[in-house]
């Protein structure tokens, strides 16, 4: 029996923010070819990361999205940004991180859309952090207030205003 596919439809996104969390990340190469100052072809082998996002928003299950990042992970690059937008704080130099710490943890996915011969995609553009949940306050016990004697007499004379 051959392969037999099934058709899909494509998503429509409103660019903004969307709540996800990373599914997995996958490490790939490509070979670009450049030109030398002699004019020679050099073949240089280039590392970059597809991130795998996935949407946790009402009418998105199953959706993910990708993106692409070098796999610099230097004070300026995008895969260093997007590590601490998911840990939600800034990574300090010479940090070790591993894709089983950024996985399953809340982000937020900024998605725009992107024109293509295509057509139109959905694109990350950045990620930020989930703000923190604050914690609802405990209402401490309140003392009740001492009265003096003379707030005391007009509370008690006005009590035995009502019931007369």
């Amino acid at each position: 029996m051959g392969l037999e596919f099934e058709t899909t439809g494509s998503i429509s996104f409103e660019p903004g923010p969307y709540e996800g969390h990373l599914l997995r990340m996958e490490k790939r190469s490509k070979q670009f070819t450049n030109k030398d100052e002699d004019g020679n072809d050099v073949v240089e082998d280039r590392s970059f990361i597809i991130w795998h996002f996935a949407i946790d928003e009402e009418g998105y299950e199953d959706v993910t999205l990708t993106a692409i990042s070098s796999t610099s992970f230097g004070p300026k690059s995008k895969a260093r940004r997007w590590a601490g937008s998911i840990l939600r704080r800034k990574l300090a130099d010479g940090e070790k991180v591993r894709e089983d710490e950024l996985k399953g943890r809340p982000v937020i996915l900024n998605v725009d859309s992107e024109e293509t011969e295509r057509g139109t995609f959905a694109k990350v553009i950045d990620l930020s952090p989930v703000r923190s949940k604050k914690k609802a306050a405990q209402a401490a016990p309140q003392e009740e207030p001492e009265l003096s004697a003379e707030d005391e007499e007009a509370m008690n004379n006005a009590f035995a205003a009502e019931s007369s």
